[in-house]
């Protein structure tokens, strides 16, 4: 992720925990097919790891490389790492739109939801085509922040949503979503020909991790970086975000909770 991003999200325990049941195989099984031995990878915005050390799984004879903004999150995801003893993964701070590798290092380079909240995606792109080599690939995915749908419809969770956008709008973010990606990755050097564009959807359907999203998404209106710079540019009222929160267990604990979203998908080629 690059240093110049706010992050709406921030890295407050409620998020972390979050991020951590992030898997290769439950959030990006697109990018499985093209994790062939021996490559040399790049996650760029790593955050704790999980992705990462998935993937450092199943190329055992590769090597993958995690990049954040952040000592903190860095020495994290290495004691992950550690725990799961995996050796062919490291981790290390940088600047998505400075990456600090020679031009042609990585045989592939990877983000996950990084993009939406940068103010110039098109830099960290073509930073990530530079350090992949020729034939190399560059694969990103990112939400599509209107491609929420949620059962029992409620009219606040949906509103929670288009507050998200908001704050990362305000922060400079929201210039590459799930529908745009394909576009960006043109501004960066790609061919039309060399983009493959794809979708997918998360869906959270089981009641435990209902309940763990949902009371995450609550906390967020309440305890994280979104609350504070909504209240502090005056996008919402306290009293509204605590409506929000309060819809969002409620959601979480309603016995047929049902979330699907849509992220958008690029796998682009480097010729």
């Amino acid at each position: 992720m690059s240093s110049k991003t706010n992050y709406a999200f921030d890295h407050s325990a409620n998020t972390l925990a979050s991020h951590e049941t992030r898997t290769v195989q439950n959030t990006s099984s697109y990018l499985i097919p093209y994790l062939k031995p021996g490559l040399r990878i790049l996650d760029v915005g790593c955050g704790p790891g999980t992705i990462t050390v998935s993937i450092a799984k199943l190329v055992r004879d590769g090597h993958i490389t995690g990049l954040e903004t952040t000592s903190e999150i860095v020495e994290r995801a290495k004691a992950l790492a550690e725990k799961e003893e995996v050796s062919n993964a490291d981790f290390t701070v940088g600047d998505a739109t400075d990456l600090p590798f020679p031009d042609h290092t990585f045989d592939l380079a990877y983000t996950h939801q990084v993009l939406l909240h940068v103010s110039k995606p098109v830099d960290v792109l073509r930073e990530m085509r530079r350090v992949v080599k020729p034939g190399g690939l560059v694969c990103a995915r990112e939400a599509e922040m209107e491609g929420w749908i949620i059962y029992p419809e409620s009219a606040q969770v949906l509103q929670s949503r288009a507050v998200t956008s908001e704050v990362i709008a305000a922060s400079g973010g929201m210039q590459a979503t799930g529908r745009n990606l394909h576009v960006r990755a043109r501004e960066a050097g790609f061919k039309n020909e060399d983009i493959k564009k794809g979708a997918s959807a998360w869906l959270c359907t089981e009641p435990d991790e209902r309940k763990s999203t949902g009371h995450a998404w609550a906390r967020r209106f309440t305890q994280s970086e979104i609350a504070t710079k909504a209240l502090n540019r005056g996008i919402k009222t306290r009293e509204q975000l605590e409506s929000y929160s309060e819809a969002w267990n409620q959601w979480a604990d309603h016995e047929d909770g049902w979330l699907a979203f849509i992220s958008g998908e690029i796998v682009c080629r480097k010729t």
